[in-house]
């Protein structure tokens, strides 16, 4: 088995994207757990359960993009976007402003094409025999 030059190369964008959104991920929930109450305060229309819900979306998504990085299975990045979409949701309901709604989008339009460039390196639960 012959290994690429291109290989490294190939994934260190996807690799500085994930590092880049775990940081942001770890901010986020910090920020969500310590304040939650004046997030309670400042938008009516979040309850506990959402909070909770939008704490275990980023958790999930922050385990997703690990394996997605450093484990390179695929299956992380559809789970990685999908905990996005949710966090988008409910940031959009509760009535959070345009500047905050704009990040996750642009976080998963880095996190798409990052992955888009390794895709090839990148495997599946069960690689072909």
């Amino acid at each position: 088995m012959e290994i690429s030059a291109a290989r490294p190369q190939r994934l260190l964008p996807l690799r500085i994207a994930a590092v880049l959104l775990l940081i942001a991920s770890a901010y986020h929930f910090t920020q969500v757990a310590v304040g939650r109450y004046d997030l309670l305060a400042a938008y009516p229309a979040l309850t506990e359960k959402l909070i909770a819900t939008m704490l275990t979306f980023t958790f999930l998504g922050a385990v997703a993009l690990a394996f997605l990085a450093f484990a390179r299975q695929r299956f992380g990045l559809w789970i990685a976007l999908a905990c996005l979409g949710f966090e988008f949701a409910i940031e959009t309901w509760a009535g959070f402003p345009l500047l905050r709604l704009v990040v996750v989008p642009l976080a998963a339009a880095l996190l798409f094409v990052a992955a888009r460039r390794a895709w090839p390196e990148l495997q599946t639960i069960r690689e072909p025999t």
